[in-house]
């Protein structure tokens, strides 16, 4: 599973995420009503907002999950249902789940509570299996197995990015690949060259797929690609690269330390390193996420106080450690 993650700024930090750590969701509008659980799995996150609030990652079990924008996103009214924030979503089921079924057959578990984005996510799993989950209309629209011809996301919904390579030359049409920045030009390009993935995956292709996405153009004209990502999920292996630099750094994530009576570990991300960086993991501190939170919501600053900055980046000061997660079973309060 590879992610082109383009955004302004390359800022952010690689978090070990802990199992058996009890949760309540930060709620920062609205007066939903807050989500409340135990993480049942440690993961591996790309975090640019602060530890708890990912852009995407792996746990341990091998489902990964990644975002990208969606301005036809919906995502309703929480109501009576635990409700959580857009990123935290992310970790939500990182913690809950082992599998893309699992996910799908809980997705409506929760609800979220919109602090600024609309998304749409895209969830893979060890089996190979993948899942688009869209907010469109007030509810949840998860696509999968047949419904998922193309395991492939950008910036449309997933409906009209079909109907657009339909009509393109060795997708179903006759209409040349386009090239381009935009959102539907890159779904057509990243379509045609998995099409022609190899039957068993390749690092080194898929992180040639990434480069017929990237995107080069800086704001206003678009968004340039900082993080080159690529999961082996079988392998719960990391890659990944960014912007400046071609040189890939790696973790393998199946020996982590992820129990929760242990100092949590992070990375702040660095185009400088190389290699593998599992002994460049450092002991997480508060001081590290205030730094990655005013980094990252620094395009924010005109509607977010800084006494919100201040509580995104003290929320995981908040988490308690539990000795054993099965009297909760890792379920929500409330459902």
């Amino acid at each position: 599973m590879g992610k082109s993650y383009d955004w302004p700024h390359g800022d952010g930090m690689l978090v070990v995420n802990k199992r058996n750590l009890r949760k309540e969701a930060l709620i920062l509008r609205g007066k939903a009503r807050p989500a409340r659980w135990t993480s049942r799995y440690g993961s591996v996150t790309f975090n640019q907002h602060g530890r708890e609030f990912p852009l995407g990652g792996i746990n341990e079990k091998g489902l990964a999950i990644e975002v990208m924008w969606l301005p036809e996103t919906d995502y309703g009214y929480p109501g009576e249902r635990p409700a959580l924030n857009e990123l935290q979503w992310v970790q939500f089921q990182l913690d809950h789940f082992a599998t893309v079924s699992e996910l799908a057959a809980a997705v409506e578990r929760v609800a979220v509570s919109k602090v600024y984005a609309p998304l749409h996510y895209l969830a893979c799993d060890a089996s190979g299996a993948c899942a688009a989950i869209e907010f469109l209309g007030g509810r949840a629209v998860l696509r999968r197995g047949g419904e998922l011809p193309v395991a492939a996301l950008t910036n449309s919904a997933y409906s009209d990015s079909l109907g657009f390579i339909n009509r393109l030359a060795g997708l179903g049409g006759n209409l040349p690949i386009p090239n381009g920045p935009e959102s539907l030009p890159r779904f057509a390009r990243a379509s045609y060259l998995l099409s022609r993935a190899p039957a068993k995956g390749h690092l080194t292709h898929a992180f040639r797929m990434l480069e017929g996405v990237r995107v080069v153009e800086p704001p206003p004209d678009g968004d340039p690609s900082q993080w080159q990502i690529v999961y082996e999920l079988g392998q719960r292996r990391i890659s990944f690269r960014m912007a400046g630099s071609g040189r890939i750094q790696s973790l393998s994530t199946a020996s982590l330390d992820y129990k929760c009576s242990t100092p949590a570990k992070a990375l702040k991300l660095d185009p400088g390193i190389s290699g593998d960086i599992s002994r460049r993991l450092i002991p997480y501190t508060t001081g590290l996420n205030k730094e990655i939170v005013r980094k990252g919501l620094r395009p924010f600053a005109a509607w977010l106080p800084s006494s919100t900055l201040d509580r995104v980046a003290m929320y995981p000061d908040s988490l308690a450690c539990v000795e054993d997660a099965a009297s909760t079973g890792g379920r929500p309060s409330g459902t």
